[in-house]
This record gives C-alpha cells, structure tokens and sequence, in this order.
C-alpha cells in the first residue's frame, strides 16, 4: 500500500508527505539449489530459504514555484537480501543469495530543471544518503555508508527539430 498528502501552502510553495510499503521477493534463479559453474575456482547457488525483504518509506517534499524539489525521506527495509562470496575449502568460492540484515536509508535530494539559453536546457540533481546496515548473524558486520551523487541531463535543440541529450552521473 501507498498513500500521499499534498498540501499548497502559498502561490509557490507545495509541501508533500508520502509513504508507501513494498516487498520485493527473490526471483527464481536466487531460490533455485542447483549449482551453476563460474570458472574451474568458483560457482553459484540459489537459496531456497532466502526471505523476502520489505521495505517501508516515508518522504517530505517541497516544490518551490513548480520547478526546485526538496525532499528528505527515511527508508526501513526489513532481511534485506545481497549476493555474498563464501569460501569452499582452501581454493573454491561460491556466490549465494543470503538476507544480511536490516537497512535503513536517510537521504536528502534536491533537483531543478533551469533553461539556460531558448536552445539549452538542463535539468540537475544532487543527492546524499546514508545506508546503516545491521545484522542480528554474527558472520555479517554491521556497516554504514555515505553516499553524495549528482546527475546532469543536458537537451540541445538542434537545427530542423533535433535534440541532442547528454546526461551522466
């Protein structure tokens, strides 16, 4: 289920609060037992045990003057899953599916669209979130990571109605 509210508070300003619940559960390759050959050193395996992970989302968001988005969001995701190596004797490895632990996200975004001439257009984005991972199995360390991207979409109109895009991370 998902569910939002969207508040306008003056002539430019329009708040929103947002949350949605998810699961995602694992595909048939990731259950399936069977092994399946890498290389002469290594091999995978499904995991038919492997739980499904749900995830739970809440997000604020701001749009001032139909153009600048703010938002912040918090994300709870239960028996999160991941592919993990682990070692088969002294000279073989293997790749599983395995539920690592529990996740939660913090993340702060901020995007604009903004014309810089009638023949470009940009549209950009800045985004920072922390993940926290943390496991109740002892062989699995509990971890958190800082992320910060930005992305950039560049349009050209071209001579007779081309466009040019250029985007990247």
């Amino acid at each position: 289920p998902s569910g939002g509210v969207t508040f306008q508070y003056n002539e430019k300003n329009q708040l929103a609060l947002n949350y949605s619940k998810r699961i995602q559960r694992p595909n048939y390759s990731t259950l399936n037992p069977f092994v399946f050959k890498i290389d002469e050193l290594s091999y995978s395996k499904g995991n038919p045990f492997l739980k499904p992970q749900y995830t739970n989302d809440i997000k604020l968001s701001n749009t001032y003057n139909y153009k600048l988005n703010t938002s912040i969001s918090y994300s709870y995701i239960t028996d999160f899953f991941a592919q993990v190596t682990q070692a088969d004797g002294q000279n073989r490895n293997f790749i599983s599916p395995q539920n690592i632990a529990n996740q939660q996200v913090i993340s702060f975004e901020i995007s604009a669209p903004q014309k810089i001439t009638k023949w470009w257009n940009t549209y950009l984005s800045l985004n920072a979130y922390e993940s926290i991972y943390s496991s109740s199995n002892a062989n699995y360390k509990n971890v958190k990571q800082k992320t910060l991207s930005f992305y950039a979409q560049n349009t050209f109109n071209l001579p007779k109605k081309y466009t040019l895009e250029v985007s990247g991370w």
